[in-house]
């Protein structure tokens, strides 16, 4: 993550605070997803900007006390279900 993006991030984190998340009944309901890839939709979607998500594996690892592998293969299965779409192969990406 560049220097930019960082900042981008932490502007995120800092001007938007939730009191919870949200989980879709589409989300929830899918039986091919793990409990953990369900919570961290939510996750991504508060993370999501105007321009998308920037937040890096290992941010969303470390903010969720996972590994990266964890955390990588939760992301690929959200890709694979098609609740989320990869934009880039640096660790970005975009609802």
């Amino acid at each position: 993550m560049n220097d930019e993006d960082e900042n981008k991030l932490n502007d995120k984190k800092i001007s938007h605070k939730p009191k919870g998340l949200y989980v879709p009944n589409v989300v929830f309901g899918n039986p091919n997803l793990s409990y953990f890839e369900k919570f961290l939709f939510p996750v991504i979607e508060t993370l999501d900007g105007s321009k998308g998500c920037f937040a890096s594996n290992e941010y969303l690892a470390n903010i969720m006390g996972v590994s990266i592998a964890t955390m990588s293969a939760g992301i690929a299965n959200l890709i694979q279900q098609k609740y989320i779409k990869l934009v880039s192969f640096d660790g970005n990406f975009l609802h």
